[in-house]
């Protein structure tokens, strides 16, 4: 089972090179591929998975401005010309073994848009499977233009609730009621922009 964004573009002998891969890795739950920028350069698409810290980061949106602050999680270093066992792969780019998507009951859900890859990589790997990278499987993905009808404040606010779905899930209540309070100013700031601020500029203009 194999599930791609809608605005990738999959490249010569994809499936093939899956299949082969899945056969060479026979503990494998998941493996994701190289993904690449429409200009070729390598899309980064392998993360650990997300704790406290890197909540807190997203909810006072952090992590974009000063990503050196959370190595471990978007792992700068990692090397995408080896194949190897990973935490999880982006869901642009996502093969399922059958069994174990069954075994797994698939995705949550309860998630939107966002971390129902990442929470499904936690649980193949929750039960005892595991998750690979392998860099001879590659595709084009035009980054972000899926949700490129959907404002930068509507992203944010769906982006941030799959997130603290996710560590309520897989870390714990207090981590997810912190990173939910701290969400909660920047809302309301961007509430405020988009229904005061904003309407004002475009009247105005």
């Amino acid at each position: 089972m194999v599930f791609l964004n809608p605005d990738t573009e999959i490249t010569t002998g994809f499936f093939s090179d899956l299949e082969r891969s899945f056969i060479h890795h026979p503990q494998a739950g998941v493996i994701g591929g190289h993904i690449i920028n429409p200009d070729g350069s390598t899309q980064p698409s392998v993360r650990n998975f997300p704790g406290l810290w890197v909540g807190l980061l997203e909810a006072t949106k952090l992590l974009g401005r000063c990503p050196w602050l959370a190595p471990q999680y978007l792992l700068p270093q990692f090397n995408y010309r080896e194949t190897q066992a990973v935490a999880q792969v982006m869901g642009a780019c996502l093969a399922v073994r059958n069994s174990v998507w069954q075994e797994l009951g698939g995705f949550d859900n309860k998630f939107f848009l966002w971390f129902e890859e990442v929470d499904f990589c936690k649980r193949v790997n929750l039960a005892g499977y595991e998750v690979w990278y392998d860099h001879h499987i590659s595709l084009v993905h035009i980054k972000a233009s899926s949700f490129s009808q959907i404002s930068a404040t509507a992203r944010h606010r769906y982006f941030m609730k799959s997130l603290v779905r996710y560590l309520y899930k897989h870390v714990g209540l207090v981590s997810a009621g912190l990173v939910w309070l701290l969400s909660r100013p920047w809302f309301i700031v961007s509430y405020f922009y988009d229904h005061i601020i904003s309407p004002k500029t475009s009247q105005a203009d």
